[in-house]
């Protein structure tokens, strides 16, 4: 099919395509895959109507007519060569006449339905391209992919943030169960809190009261003050000056009697304690 001369020039198919959405091509195939699947059932259809029309004839056939004369009945291949025959005809028919029709109406529906003319290009905008500014300085727009760039690392980043926080959570919940059965297994050795002490024996918080009373114990031994002798330095001298003498004379005589030298080492002992 030709063009005419006098014809408007037609925008380019790809932007039809952009603004229906879909391709049309694909709205025609769909329409004639359906029209062929219908020419399939019809030539099924037929077939079987072709079969039953033979075992008809063949019942029918040595019934004599109205004029006294018979049919002569079909064979096995004579039946099956005249329903071939028959379908062969039918099918090409059929389909012959389904892909004129629908060539016609595929070219006439891209050039009628389909399209518009090109004059209208310039007018037209996308759905999709609505709003935006098409003027822009190529400055404007190196800093705006500049900031989408920008804006992809930083969602980037908020998703690898979002996987470490995840897993961080994970692990403290590991991390506190573990701690949870370790405090479960010493909750035994726990000291006793206040209200606890506080339920004990009356006699034993008097002991715990006392003993918190007693001053201070100093184990060290200080020398004697500088100008005295150890007997001079008060009691406390006197008492360690005796001592002292005690220990040497029983350290002196130890061996002299054997039965009192376990006794007069405990009393040495003792004596050096002091």
């Amino acid at each position: 099919m030709t063009t005419r001369p006098d014809a408007p020039e037609m925008a380019p198919q790809i932007l039809v395509d952009e603004l229906l959405g879909f391709s049309p091509h694909l709205l025609l195939d769909d329409m004639i895959d359906v029209a062929n699947t219908a020419v399939g059932q019809a030539v099924e259809a037929m077939e079987k109507q072709l079969e039953r029309w033979a075992a008809a004839y063949n019942t029918t056939a040595n019934t004599p007519n109205s004029s006294g004369k018979k049919k002569e009945p079909l064979t096995p291949e004579e039946q099956e060569q005249e329903i071939e025959q028959g379908m062969v005809a039918f099918q090409t028919l059929i389909e012959f006449h389904t892909d004129v029709a629908f060539d016609y109406l595929e070219t006439w529906s891209l050039r009628n339905i389909f399209t518009f003319n090109a004059e209208l290009v310039p007018k037209i905008v996308v759905p999709h391209q609505a709003g935006l500014n098409l003027d822009m300085r190529p400055q404007e727009e190196s800093e705006i992919l500049a900031e989408l760039e920008e804006l992809r690392v930083q969602i980037d980043n908020q998703r690898k943030l979002k996987r470490a926080a995840k897993r961080a959570a994970r692990i403290t919940s590991l991390q506190a169960s573990l701690h949870e059965r370790r405090l479960a297994r010493i909750t035994a050795l726990r000291l006793p809190n206040a209200q606890t002490l506080q339920a004990l024996p009356d006699a034993l918080a008097d002991l715990r009261a006392a003993a918190e009373a007693l001053p201070p114990v100093s184990l060290s031994r200080e020398g004697p003050t500088p100008g005295k002798r150890l007997w001079e330095d008060g009691r406390d001298g006197f008492v360690r000056w005796t001592a002292e003498r005690l220990v040497k004379k029983i350290e002196g005589e130890e061996g002299l009697i054997p039965g009192l030298d376990a006794d007069r080492r405990d009393v040495s002992r003792a004596l050096k304690a002091l």
